[in-house]
């Protein structure tokens, strides 16, 4: 893939997340190169098969982003399922979820806010599935993005645009059902919550880190085997 001009990084920068496009030609990612494969039957949805690989290098990371556009979610869903079903399976909050992240994928990528975030990861996602009903087997390519979103662990699906004109606004049910993104989120969620809790059953997996949210007031991190979290509520 060609290098992308700092002129480049600066329109991709004002249009994705308001990124400063200097820091972007000496930012540094871990090198990790982690790949996931996941199966999922489901009775009332069908057979969903994906793969997830981490995506490292700025360029490819900028460029992908750029020609993506964000899925609109059911926000019902999403409230619901925050607001009840995460906290019932004890799914990670952001402290937990970035010292996973960090110790399996290494630094976070920088294509955030950082005033409403304070870590991101891309992952490109190879999803086939066939939905209850149907004969034939789709394909999607998509970007899947963790991140911190004003204090909470947000999930984000991007497809690729299909023209000049397509937007998120426009709905793409009959390409990517609601109901199979939702299955797919919740399936992550828990196997991010198993993979955590497998890896705390060794001493202290953890390296030391702090990380702040300014929208929220925010500061969290990990020292000497600890969480701990603060908060101005003022």
């Amino acid at each position: 893939m060609d290098k992308i001009s700092i002129t480049n990084l600066d329109k991709i920068a004002n249009r994705l997340q308001g990124v400063d496009a200097k820091v972007l030609q000496n930012y540094q990612i871990g090198k990790s190169n982690w790949i996931r494969a996941f199966t999922i039957e489901e009775e009332d949805i069908g057979y969903v098969s994906f793969t997830l690989r981490l995506l490292r290098d700025i360029d490819e990371i900028a460029d992908k982003l750029n020609r993506t556009i964000s899925i609109t979610e059911n926000l019902g869903f999403v409230l619901h399922y925050i607001a009840r079903d995460r906290q019932k399976l004890g799914c990670l909050d952001i402290s937990r979820m970035f010292a996973l992240l960090y110790s399996i994928c290494g630094q976070p990528d920088p294509f955030y806010d950082n005033y409403k975030c304070s870590f991101n990861y891309t992952f490109e996602m190879n999803l086939d599935y066939q939905m209850t009903g149907q004969n034939n087997l789709n394909t999607s390519m998509l970007l899947f993005i963790i991140r911190d979103w004003k204090g909470g662990v947000e999930f984000q699906f991007r497809r690729y645009r299909k023209g000049e004109e397509d937007n998120y606004l426009v709905p793409d049910e009959d390409t990517l059902p609601q109901k199979l993104l939702e299955l797919i989120w919740i399936y992550l969620d828990s196997f991010l919550l198993g993979y955590y809790e497998g890896l705390t059953s060794s001493v202290k997996p953890f390296k030391s880190f702090l990380r702040v949210n300014q929208y929220c007031h925010l500061l969290y991190g990990y020292r000497r085997g600890e969480f701990y979290w603060l908060q101005d509520t003022l």
